[in-house]
């Protein structure tokens, strides 16, 4: 005879029935307390019933009976599969119908067990990992003002980092180009100066951004990084986007620099309301910030970007993002145009009259690229379209003054090959060989000996219409 209270469950050959209950409550664990029965007068439900609890259409499964108790797994619910874990009784800790899960502790919370002579670590959450937190493994290192999250096991590098150019403002932001945020946040790791050889890990929470020149009220402005005051820069320059470390290894902010090779930041620093003036000097986003405690210190370049000099005084615009700018991206690869008539050179040239005459010129090309070695790549070419005069030696603008190492005196660190085409010669090709004469501020350009007959230095006498001029180079930043 088949028990009423059993529902029959038909299946096809070679299946067991499997026991089905349906009620409007959940089922009750300890059976002296309120035993769920398999019948009237006996007995209680096998192993491997199931159990639906029709007031919130959560499904359970019986899976054990312990010393009085039934241990009732739940498998569905509105908030869908859940595990069980257990705590350090070995007792059953089942979640909550909201899905929560408490083992010890407060809500949300456990704590770290380490076992080292058995080789075992509990690992524990000391604070609530968030959806927003960008999918890392994150740790929270403490509470109060010095507590945060922290990326496990993050080496030198950094990680959830972007830009963004809209509306006359770049921002430096979350990989995803949302605003950085406590919930949001992004980590560096990078050397530490009060304990060099050793690393630190910091968290960036502000949404940190410009507005450059093309803005009602540019923050970037008055800075001339290498420029005369005199000279627009009608081209793309690339910049360089640093995180710099203060001088107490608290905190962190973002600079930018044309600078690709930077260990350390430069001796002056500016920021919005203190421009800079050096072609390597450092400028700061925030304006809050105390200058002196950022100059000299460790850094780590993160990325790259381009803008304009449109106004020059110091104005710059930020050109719109292309594949080759963001983080990670340093334009290594990319060759950028130096404008004519900057560095005192003959508009629409590249050569100072340097009380001569500069010959006219039909641009080829020239251009540079810079490397992260603080190496820099120059190739130019021309053809001259009028004469030169005078006797004075042909200086050809260089896009940065470049320095000895260690600021000695002498011939600057430039070093290459070309050819001087003589076509008043009868088509002659003399090897020239560019270098800087010295290594004093303002020289922003190179002179060229070359060999004939004899050793001579270029002159604007000596170029005519038709000749050419032509050369491969490579210099050192400093």
């Amino acid at each position: 005879m088949v028990n009423p209270l059993t529902p029959l469950k038909y299946t096809g050959p070679n299946k067991k029935l499997v026991p089905f209950v349906d009620r409007d409550r959940a089922p009750i664990a300890p059976l002296s307390t309120s035993p769920d029965v398999k019948f009237p007068g006996g007995g209680y439900y096998d192993i491997s019933t199931i159990w639906r609890d029709s007031s919130s259409g959560t499904f359970y499964i019986l899976i054990s009976i312990d010393n009085n108790l039934a241990h009732w797994e739940k498998f569905t619910g509105s908030l869908g599969t859940v595990t069980t874990l257990s705590e350090d009784a070995n007792t059953k800790v089942d979640p909550d119908d909201t899905g929560n899960i408490q083992v010890k502790g407060t809500a949300k919370q456990c704590f770290v067990l380490a076992d080292v002579s058995n080789h075992f670590l509990q690992l524990s959450l000391v604070k609530p990992i968030t959806q927003t937190d960008t999918g890392q493994m994150l740790i929270w290192d403490g509470g109060g003002t010095t507590g945060g999250y922290d990326v496990v096991g993050l080496e030198p590098g950094y990680k959830n980092l972007g830009f963004t150019y809209s509306a006359s403002i770049f921002s430096l932001t979350a990989k995803d180009g949302t605003a950085l945020s406590a919930t949001n946040p992004a980590f560096v790791t990078m050397q530490r100066k009060g304990a060099p050889g050793r690393n630190k890990t910091y968290r960036i929470v502000t949404p940190y951004s410009f507005v450059d020149s093309s803005g009602g009220a540019p923050t970037i402005t008055g800075n001339l990084w290498g420029t005369l005051n005199t000279d627009l820069w009608n081209q793309d320059m690339p910049f360089y986007v640093y995180l710099v470390s203060d001088s107490t290894d608290t905190t962190v902010t973002p600079m930018i620099s044309r600078d690709p090779s930077a260990r350390i930041s430069s001796a002056t620093v500016g920021k919005p309301g203190s421009p800079v003036i050096g072609q390597f000097d450092f400028w700061a986003f925030d304006s809050g910030i105390t200058l002196a405690n950022y100059a000299n210190n460790p850094c780590i370049c993160i990325g790259a970007f381009r803008m304009r000099k449109t106004i020059v005084t110091g104005g710059w615009v930020v050109q719109a993002l292309s594949i080759n700018d963001g983080v990670g991206q340093l334009h290594e690869q990319t060759w950028f145009t130096i404008p004519t008539g900057v560095f005192g050179a003959s508009a629409s040239n590249y050569f100072i009259p340097y009380g001569g005459t500069s010959p006219t010129i039909t641009l080829v090309f020239y251009v540079y690229r810079m490397g992260r070695d603080g190496f820099v790549d120059h190739e130019f070419e021309c053809v001259f379209t009028g004469s030169g005069a005078g006797a004075v030696q042909g200086q050809l603008i260089i896009p940065f003054n470049y320095s000895i190492p260690g600021g000695s005196s002498g011939a600057g660190h430039i070093w290459g090959v070309g050819f001087f085409y003589d076509f008043s010669a009868g088509g002659l090709a003399i090897n020239i060989f560019p270098w800087k004469p010295t290594n004093i501020a303002g020289f922003n350009y190179m002179i060229f000996s070359y060999q004939n007959s004899t050793a001579t230095f270029f002159q604007y006498i000596t170029a005519g219409a038709n000749d050419i001029f032509s050369l491969k180079m490579r210099a050192k930043l400093y």
